[in-house]
């Protein structure tokens, strides 16, 4: 069952830049499409909770979950917002496959994590090398050379903020996968196997009310929930970004559960990068400049590599 959800996982995860792009071109208003998001998953993830209980005939207090696990997912539940925030951003300025080769050449961030603070094997340096080499030139900036004088200050502007989002998609999905990680171990070394199902949904409905909460202190700051800024096509893209975010998470974690960390996150991200990319050329006619193509087909070695290297 591995394969499947780690396909599956691929699948999603390809999707999320793809709705923001739609959303952006259709004029549709992002925040409350993230919070729409966050609120489907979340309800969906408490019947879920529910019918496995009814299912299993197991008590009520069988979905508790532990201190730690609580606060990891709390923190998830930020980092997912905050991701969503971020990508958004960078999508909108550096379209869909720059902005996902960025989000999942991060998956050096766990590798290395993961060997610092929870004893995993050292990581294979070569590919880790190959990933800073191609995020440097992806976020190379990006856009117009601003050919009239008087547009050159604003073009460095644009060209900046590029940068600042693909790199800051970097570090916050590179911190995402780290934290899935231990949240799936805390759950495992809590539970026994039988358990397993019902806290992994308890854990993904926490994760999610808490980004609902974020989410929804965000859109009123912002003035995002006022009539003329809100609309059907809102509640529609949120409701199917919606199931693609569960599935993912959902997907993700119980990957996580049969799956090694080093041979999951490549095999994950290389399969995401490439079929990102195909969909931002392909549909979006997304325009790549030549050092980027270095930088993607560098992120896909890497990534290759490191598949080998864990295997």
């Amino acid at each position: 069952m591995g394969i499947v959800f780690l396909l599956v996982a691929i699948l999603c995860t390809s999707l999320f830049a793809v709705i923001f792009k739609i959303c952006q071109q259709k004029g549709v208003e992002v925040m409350p499409v993230i919070l729409f998001n966050y609120i489907t998953a979340a309800v969906i993830s408490i019947v879920s909770v529910a019918v496995n209980i009814t299912i299993t005939s197991a008590p009520v207090e069988s979905c508790l979950l532990p201190p730690v696990s609580i606060v990891l997912a709390l923190v998830q539940g930020a980092v997912f917002v905050a991701g969503f925030s971020m990508m958004n951003w960078a999508t909108l300025r550096s379209g869909v496959a720059l902005t996902t080769v960025s989000a999942r050449a991060s998956l050096v961030v766990p590798v290395i994590l993961s060997w610092l603070i929870l004893n995993q094997p050292q990581p294979a340096w070569i590919p880790t090398a190959l990933i800073i080499i191609a995020m440097t030139l992806i976020v190379m900036p990006v856009g117009d050379n601003g050919k009239q004088q008087n547009a050159h200050s604003q073009g460095a502007m644009t060209k900046a903020s590029a940068a600042i989002a693909l790199a800051g998609v970097f570090i916050i999905y590179g911190v995402s996968d780290f934290s899935f990680k231990l949240i799936q171990d805390s759950i495992e070394k809590a539970f026994a196997n039988n358990d397993l199902e019902i806290h992994l949904s308890s854990l993904t409905c926490m994760m999610f009310l808490m980004s609902s909460l974020l989410a929804l202190v965000i859109c009123l700051m912002k003035g995002s929930l006022r009539r003329n800024r809100i609309s059907w096509k809102s509640v529609g893209w949120g409701f199917l970004l919606g199931l693609v975010n569960l599935g993912c998470a959902s997907s993700v974690l119980r990957a996580l559960g049969e799956m090694s960390t080093g041979v999951f996150y490549p095999v994950y991200n290389a399969g995401i990068v490439m079929m990102a990319t195909l969909i931002g050329v392909l549909f979006f006619k997304e325009r790549i400049k030549p050092w980027q193509y270095v930088g993607l087909l560098l992120a896909v070695v890497a990534i290759v590599l490191f598949t080998y290297s864990s295997i």
